[in-house]
């Protein structure tokens, strides 16, 4: 396994008293800027989903 982290918070709504359209606004920023940016700093558990780069035994490179 070479990296395993998550995607952001993208998938509101976490807080029923905040409306939806301001918590994707604001949860939503560090998933945006990993997708442009083609970085991943996103730990695990500040995802929705997790995402996993494995490379197979013996494979080339």
């Amino acid at each position: 396994m070479l990296r395993h982290f998550g995607d952001g918070l993208w998938d509101t709504p976490y807080f029923p008293v905040i409306p939806n359209a301001v918590q994707f606004a604001l949860l939503g920023v560090p998933a945006l800027f990993q997708v442009l940016t083609r970085t991943t700093f996103n730990p695990l558990r500040y995802g929705v989903n997790q995402i996993a780069v494995a490379r197979k035994v013996g494979a080339k490179a």
